[in-house]
């Protein structure tokens, strides 16, 4: 099993800025990503996200999905569609924690769907 500690980076410009995925877990912690399709996206995990700067991403600044159960807690997201986008399927329920962030200017801050 894969347990990155992602830690302190500056992220810019790409389709996904963070992407925990495939049965891994681990840390985003401090980072900072910009300009990025998803800032951060938790698919079927459970990291821990935590203390983030996502500014101005294309698709929402943290994704959960695929039955992810990630913890989210002190994230400042800026700008965006959506902030924060809880999403699972009939058959493969979401249940992240989430708490404490800030989300401004987003089109919406928080969606969840199936979670």
């Amino acid at each position: 099993m894969c347990n990155p500690d992602i830690r302190g980076n500056y992220i810019a410009d790409s389709p996904r800025g963070i992407g925990f995925g495939s049965g891994s877990g681990g840390t985003a912690e401090g980072n900072w990503v910009t300009g990025c399709g998803s800032g951060i996206a938790c698919l079927g995990v459970a990291a821990t996200v935590s203390n983030n700067t996502v500014w101005g991403s294309h698709e929402e600044g943290i994704l959960c999905n695929g039955g992810s159960t990630s913890t989210l807690t002190g994230n400042a997201i800026y700008g965006g569609p959506v902030g924060i986008r809880c999403a699972g399927t009939t058959a493969t329920h979401t249940s992240p924690v989430v708490h404490s962030n800030t989300v401004t200017g987003s089109g919406i801050g928080v969606l969840c769907q199936m979670s």
